[in-house]
């Protein structure tokens, strides 16, 4: 890999760091507004999308023949079914 593309995959894994620590936070500390409102409903209807996606990804991309890979589409499954839930309930 040449020394941009390095530099750009540095980036992208900490701008993903701060994406994720960020939904926490708004998912523990907003939880009523996530659930009552209509753009707390299309946040979760789309970080449950970018789960499912990753999922998808996961297949398509990575062996699925051990079992390090198995947990972690698992946990991307989870991950899916745990955002989509307080829509569909």
């Amino acid at each position: 890999m040449s020394t941009t593309n390095k530099a750009v995959m540095q980036i992208m894994n900490i701008q993903l760091i701060y994406y994720f620590i960020f939904t926490a936070i708004i998912c523990l500390t907003l939880s009523s507004e996530l659930l009552t409102t209509k753009i707390g409903k299309y946040f979760l209807a789309g970080t449950s999308l970018f789960w499912l996606i990753r999922t998808v990804q996961q297949l398509v991309f990575f062996k699925m023949n051990n079992t390090t890979m198995n947990i972690l589409t698992l946990t991307f499954i989870i991950g899916t079914v745990l955002f989509a839930l307080p829509i569909i309930l």
